[in-house]
């Protein structure tokens, strides 16, 4: 079995021969810090520094010889910078993205320090400066390097997360206290909110999936409804106002593909693991397994049947505080637990952060051949 097979396999919660590995897409990465680190250990020839793909939370591409070195069944595809939009860079390391979103960097990670909209009436959406969708820029070169992938390797071709999460950028753009008083008043702000962000992600997954998608097997969706200890807002909130947009979204995403939808959502979201399967999304991730009612025995047992596994790998505190020993363990526990019958997609919860020792993501990657 090839790990094209064994990946769509798993996905379709069909019998493996293993259970496969993701490592390099949007939420499975390294930080640079713990990619530097590892290929010291290692003792790795790469000697060029590595740019962040993601500024934000500071990833980097692992090299092929790491995904080789740990039998990775997945190679990813993303998208590109717009050429009619730069970066706007500020002094002391702040800089504003194409959403006007004005981020700080505070020595590991950048963070959110001006939210565009916050004080902004529904009547000035429509003059805002957004993002454009047919910038050419965002698309170039995707389809010779998904069509090599998919025609000169066995690999499993994902592609990462185009656009942004409704939720994740309401928050960002408005601020989450004001965001989610537009959520449950359902005021025209929202609405209209809604509605511009939605046709402008649809119009870049068109044109994305235009290019890559007679040869990628997955895509990535991101959005976060989840906490440590809860959802952020309540199931029935959810299904009223967010499943609505998302089940047409993911519609959409599936018209323009044959492909399968991987969607994030980090937190305690246990309620509505039903309702994602319903809007047809196929895998979720990262299944964060210390958040209330997120266990893998509990999710496998109660819709193991209806939906897959993404992650499930502790990156709070197994990744960071255990043993190579402990984290070997926990592998197989939990690979035994969700990929019981197929349906699980071997990964760390999350991206794969700083204090995460090399003889850990050693383990983490080892363990299931031993």
């Amino acid at each position: 079995m090839n790990s094209r097979e064994r990946f769509l396999k798993a996905i379709n919660r069909e019998y493996v021969d293993r259970v496969p590995i993701d490592l390099g897409g949007y939420l499975a990465s390294f930080h640079r810090v713990s990619y530097k680190n590892l290929i010291d250990y290692l003792n790795i020839e790469d000697t060029s520094p590595k740019k962040p793909w993601d500024r934000v939370q500071q990833i980097v591409d692992a090299d092929e010889i790491i995904l080789n070195r740990f039998n990775i069944d997945t190679r990813h595809i993303r998208s590109k910078a717009p050429v009619n939009f730069k970066v706007i860079e500020l002094q002391e390391n702040a800089y504003i993205d194409e959403w006007g979103i004005k981020r700080k960097g505070t020595g590991l990670y950048y963070d959110i320090v001006d939210n565009p909209l916050r004080f902004k009436s529904a009547k000035e959406l429509g003059s805002y400066n957004w993002p454009n969708p047919l910038d050419p820029g965002r698309y170039e070169g995707l389809r010779k390097e998904a069509k090599n992938l998919c025609e000169n390797t066995e690999y499993a071709i994902v592609a990462d997360p185009i656009g942004y999460g409704f939720v994740e950028l309401g928050c960002a753009m408005r601020g989450f206290d004001i965001f989610f008083m537009d959520l449950i008043t359902q005021n025209d702000f929202f609405k209209k909110f809604i509605d511009i962000v939605f046709k402008i992600n649809v119009k870049m997954w068109e044109l994305y999936l235009n290019e890559i998608g007679d040869y990628v097997q997955a895509v990535w969706t991101c959005d976060d409804f989840g906490i440590q200890t809860s959802m952020m807002f309540s199931p029935d909130i959810f299904r009223s106002i967010i499943k609505p947009i998302y089940k047409e979204y993911i519609k959409k995403i599936k018209s323009f593909a044959k492909v399968k939808v991987i969607h994030h959502t980090c937190g305690s979201v246990f309620p509505i693991i039903k309702d994602l399967s319903e809007i047809g999304i196929d895998v979720l991730n990262p299944l964060q397994p210390l958040a209330k009612d997120m266990s893998p025995e509990k999710v496998k047992k109660e819709y193991g049947s209806i939906i897959s596994f993404h992650g499930a790998i502790d990156v709070q505190k197994l990744l960071i505080n255990g043993t190579p020993e402990d984290i070997a363990g926990e592998v197989k526990k939990v690979a035994s637990i969700l990929g019981n019958g197929g349906g699980y997609i071997l990964a760390p919860g999350h991206n794969i952060q700083p204090d995460v020792r090399p003889e850990n993501v050693i383990a983490l990657f080892d363990s299931i051949f031993i």
